[in-house]
């Protein structure tokens, strides 16, 4: 389980108008995630490509030349999503 943001993190969730629901997807690798468009936000990035774009940029399967000696390592992924309510004080 993981808390967002966590005490060493550089940054922080502010929560301001209009209030409401709110979608939250986090995208995390242990490779980087493809040609997405990031903009970088203090500590954490956000994405700038389109949602339903993100599994079609970060997944698949490329054709390469045979034997190059190039053995590629095994990555994993997750997308989670969360949607929370927020409300003024």
């Amino acid at each position: 389980m993981y808390e967002l943001p966590s005490g060493e993190d550089k940054f922080e969730l502010e929560v301001s108008a209009p209030f409401g629901e709110e979608g939250i997807i986090v995208y995390a690798s242990t490779a980087p995630l493809g040609e997405i468009g990031l903009k970088a936000e203090g500590g954490i990035y956000q994405v700038q490509t389109k949602t339903e774009d993100v599994g079609i940029m970060t997944r698949g399967v490329r054709i390469s030349q045979k034997g190059r000696g190039i053995v590629p390592g095994v990555s994993e992924f997750l997308e989670n999503g969360v949607t929370v309510t927020t409300k003024k004080e």
